[in-house]
Order: structure tokens, then C-alpha cells, then sequence
């Protein structure tokens, strides 16, 4: 079976798509100087997150339309997708889940949950505001994904952020978003 999405090979990033049968990897049998053409016809060296960017306040546009408009506050969009975040979860390992944190979590951290303004005015005057959590962020605290003091893997809500082994960057905004326990 072709592979539906190609990566240039990055020891990473074969750990985070083991399993994963759309995606494929350049041989490396190729030289450097052929990475270029690689690039120009469409082969990735990160994984793909498809997000939208913000405006200038900080606030990201879901939708906009006469008398419905809709916006994620502060860079919050609920709609982010991150290729391949399900099956690395559903196939999860320490070394994934380091991956995972430092790599996708942390940068996108914004997203996991936050605030959508809905208004019939797209000046947002007599606005409503809801916390919601986006599926992105379900994946990530619903998902025994993280390694604990034990060697098992756990859901975010269960562990310290002490717990989590050196090799994970000590984030706070990110630990407080999953809701990890607090040490007290």
C-alpha cells in the first residue's frame, strides 16, 4: 500500500507514526542535495497541525457569516487537528509521550481548551462565551498517555507534574490546561 503522507526521515517522527500504515518515510538512500525536490513536491519534516492563525487581538475567526460570527479567544481554536496525535495516543510509549509533550503539546497548549464568543453582530456586542474543550485536547486528557513514578502510563489528571520524568519540559500552563494533580 502507498503511503498517503510522506515524511523525510527523522528517527522521531518514525517513533511518533509507528503504526501508522498512510504514512511513509523518504529512503535514506537518497542524498542531501535531492531534499529540496522532496520539499517542493509536498513531503513534510515536521508533523502537519492544522490550525488557524490568529488576528491581530489574539483571537482566531470560526465563523463568520450575516448574523453568526464566532471566534476562539486568545489563539483558543477549537478545531486544530494533529496528524497522527490519535494513533500515537492509542498505541502510547514513555518515548512517545515525551514527544508528544514537548513537541506538540506544549507549542499548541493553547487549544486544548479554552473560550468561543458567538454574537448575531460582528462587533460581538451582546455576546455569549462558553468554555469548551476542543477534540484535540479530549485526546490528550482522556488518553493514558503519560508515564508515572510507577512505569505505568496515566491520564494527565492522575499524575504530578513531578511525577513526569526529567525528560519532559517542566511547563506549568501546560500541567494546569490538563489538569494534573497539584502538589499541596
Amino acid at each position: 500500500r502507498k503511503p498517503d503522507k510522506v515524511y523525510f526521515p527523522d528517527e522521531s517522527l518514525k517513533l511518533y507514526f509507528s503504526g501508522e500504515t498512510s504514512v511513509g518515510f523518504i529512503s535514506t538512500i537518497y542524498e542531501e542535495s535531492l531534499y529540496n525536490v522532496f520539499r517542493d513536491i509536498g513531503v513534510a519534516k515536521d508533523i502537519r497541525v492544522m490550525k488557524k492563525t490568529s488576528d491581530q487581538r489574539g483571537n482566531i475567526r470560526i465563523g463568520d457569516c450575516h448574523g453568526w460570527h464566532q471566534r476562539g479567544l486568545n489563539g483558543f481554536d477549537p478545531d486544530i487537528k494533529v496528524e497522527g496525535l490519535k494513533n500515537a495516543l492509542n498505541q502510547p510509549s514513555s518515548e512517545k509521550s515525551v514527544f508528544i509533550w514537548n513537541n506538540i503539546a506544549i507549542p499548541n497548549s493553547e487549544c486544548i481548551r479554552g473560550t468561543v464568543e458567538k454574537a448575531s453582530k460582528s462587533t460581538y456586542e451582546n455576546s455569549t462565551k462558553e468554555q469548551i474543550v476542543s477534540d484535540f485536547g479530549r485526546l490528550l486528557l482522556e488518553s493514558s498517555w503519560l508515564p508515572g513514578p510507577d512505569g505505568e502510563l496515566h491520564k494527565p489528571a492522575d499524575l504530578l507534574l513531578e511525577d513526569l520524568p526529567e525528560t519532559f519540559r517542566r511547563d506549568e500552563k501546560l500541567a494546569d490546561i490538563l489538569e494534573m494533580k497539584k502538589d499541596t
